[in-house]
């Protein structure tokens, strides 16, 4: 159960689009997510899938192969404004916090 949670974990962080992180998350019932900005530095995404647990290296590897740009968390707004992005509740120098179900309603506003 935990190694099926880290995949999830880990396939929602480094989500490419807001509906494939929502399909991740709402099943298991999760109410927030914390980014990790660390994470999302070139030099840590490129040697990220040597740091994992080993059976999940090439997961990783794939999941962190993209363009920096591409990743959800690179599309948060650069600070707090609940007016533009209500998800965002929180976002420091080291994390941001995405509330899911408030993601979803904004999503479903906005199609």
């Amino acid at each position: 159960e935990m190694k099926r949670r880290y995949i999830i974990s880990l396939k929602a962080h480094y989500a490419t689009d807001w509906n494939e992180f929502l399909q991740l998350l709402e099943p298991e019932h999760i109410d927030y997510f914390v980014f990790s900005k660390k994470r999302f530095y070139p030099e840590v995404l490129a040697n990220e899938s040597n740091k994992t647990f080993a059976p999940l290296n090439e997961l990783v590897a794939t999941l962190t192969d993209k363009p920096l740009e591409s990743y959800v968390y690179k599309k948060l707004p650069s600070k707090v404004d609940l007016t533009v992005a209500p998800y965002m509740v929180y976002k420091d120098d080291m994390s941001a916090v995405v509330d899911v179900k408030k993601l979803k309603n904004w999503l479903d506003g906005k199609q």
